[in-house]
């Protein structure tokens, strides 16, 4: 029997592992101050999903602080999920502030903050920033990775069930 053979039967994955890891302290904005530690939080969780316990490969290079730019980020989740196969798995994490921001009269919406996060541009185009709800689309929603986690170290992170659309 040969180790592929072997590993399938039981019952291991046989896809890649891959994970995009984002960090932003900032930016401060009015009645929130800068975090202190996501940063640094992002790139110990980079460290561990490469161990040999976890066995990740990072998709991209951490995006960290002033590199974690709305377009950076979106593009590398862009990126992955393009390339992903039905036995890949693949997590996402993030780790700074997140706002939640009323969209329509009676629907708001959670926002990861990121490096160059413009608020007021979702007034006119509600993607123009990272939503929970464009994450659950394009990641958590995606139609051939069949193993998917996404970790939110962030406010309002639980929100994230409320991003499904109502049926």
């Amino acid at each position: 029997m040969t180790d592929e053979v072997a590993g399938s039967s039981q019952g291991e994955q046989t896809g890649k592992r891959l994970a995009v890891v984002v960090g932003v302290n900032g930016p401060p904005a009015l009645g929130r101050a800068p975090l202190r530690y996501a940063m640094e939080d992002a790139e110990a969780m980079a460290q561990v999903l490469q161990s040999e316990a976890c066995g990740f490969e990072l998709f991209a290079p951490p995006l960290l602080g002033e590199q974690a730019t709305t377009s950076a980020i979106k593009q590398t989740i862009l990126a992955l999920i393009s390339s992903l196969g039905e036995e890949d798995m693949t997590l996402f994490y993030f780790s700074g502030h997140a706002e939640a921001m009323l969209i329509d009269a009676d629907l708001d919406e959670v926002y990861l903050v990121s490096h160059d996060f413009q608020p007021a541009w979702i007034r006119y185009d509600k993607d123009a920033q990272l939503s929970l709800s464009w994450l659950r689309r394009c990641v958590f929603e995606h139609e051939k990775a069949q193993h998917i986690l996404i970790i939110l170290d962030c406010c309002y992170a639980g929100k994230f069930r409320d991003s499904a659309p109502a049926f």
